[in-house]
């Protein structure tokens, strides 16, 4: 998975999911506002994979999209599923605005974060 931004839709937010696991959430939303602010918490917390692809310019990028809309007011887990070895999880991400981003944050079987991506709920 990659970390990517595309333009700004509003929608309006989707029910939780059951029991989200929130030592994750918890990580999940650390990272989510790192990005904003167009920080890295812990490189060492990413596979090799997503060190490469979390290249300043992409960092800076999300910042760029997601810093104007503020403080996130809600964080609601969507879901969660299994791809290539990795565990993921769903985010919808609203603000104050109204908008509705789709935040993903996923571990491999070793812990580390293997995918992150950001984009406007659909």
């Amino acid at each position: 998975m990659i970390l990517t931004t595309i333009a700004l839709v509003a929608q309006a937010a989707p029910k939780p999911t059951a029991s989200p696991n929130a030592a994750v959430m918890a990580h999940a939303k650390a990272w989510f506002l790192a990005l904003q602010a167009g920080k890295v918490l812990d490189p060492s917390a990413l596979t090799d994979q997503m060190r490469t692809l979390l290249t300043p310019s992409t960092v800076a990028g999300v910042a760029k999209a997601l810093a104007p809309l503020g403080p996130p007011t809600g964080f609601t887990q969507l879901s969660t599923g299994t791809q290539a070895g990795s565990i993921y999880f769903v985010y919808a991400v609203t603000f104050k605005t109204g908008e509705t981003w789709n935040y993903v944050y996923a571990v491999d079987g070793t812990g580390k974060i293997s995918g992150l991506r950001v984009s406007p709920a659909q």
